[in-house]
């Protein structure tokens, strides 16, 4: 939208629609602007989807794998297990609570901390959801945006984690479960498949 309107204010384009007469401000304000819009999309966005991001995969991950504790499994997170393979709209089948710990609450806790601007609290909802229906799918499909990077998480871990209900525990990313080793069933899991083991 910007390049389009810097060749309006170039051209002297629609100058009857021109708020102001076509005035224009300092070009020193206009380069400082400049400046200042490539540092916060090359460097501060980077830097909160980051601390968004990892404030939701740890407190994901540590709230997912205590609904998983047997002392509250039964409870909780066994109506989400009912799907031993998962369909998208399993992503929201989940007790209220777990909905709100495990859920709900890591999804927003980065947003508010990093006082998120509305446009990106809301883009990240749709990512999270987005993120969250695409691990439920079923489907394993190499372009899929939340599997592109090798230290995403994907369908293919989650998948196991529903039909196996072991391990597996993150979300956007592996760290937490490769840190804790919750994975390695899953790892052993896709080593046997890749050989063609037929025991699966």
């Amino acid at each position: 939208l910007n390049a389009m309107l810097y060749i309006f204010y170039k051209y002297d384009m629609f100058p009857d629609k021109r708020i102001n007469k076509g005035a224009m401000p300092p070009q020193e304000l206009i380069n400082e602007c400049l400046i200042q819009l490539v540092i916060n999309h090359l460097l501060i966005y980077p830097v909160v989807t980051y601390f968004i991001v990892a404030f939701n995969d740890t407190l994901f991950y540590w709230a997912h794998r205590m609904f998983h504790h047997p002392s509250i499994y039964q409870y909780f997170h066994k109506k989400h297990h009912r799907f031993n393979y998962s369909i998208g709209i399993a992503s929201g089948f989940v007790h209220p609570v777990e909905d709100v710990v495990a859920s709900l609450f890591p999804s927003l806790v980065g947003c508010l901390l990093m006082g998120s601007h509305v446009i990106i609290f809301w883009t990240w909802i749709t990512i999270r959801l987005m993120e969250t229906i695409d691990v439920h799918s079923g489907y394993s499909f190499s372009f899929s945006p939340f599997h592109l990077l090798p230290f995403q998480g994907g369908a293919d871990r989650h998948d196991f984690h529903h039909h196996k209900n072991v391990g597996c525990y993150g979300s956007f990313t592996v760290f937490w479960d490769w840190i804790c080793g919750t994975d390695k069933a899953f790892l052993e899991f896709m080593k046997k498949k890749k050989e063609g083991a037929k025991d699966l």
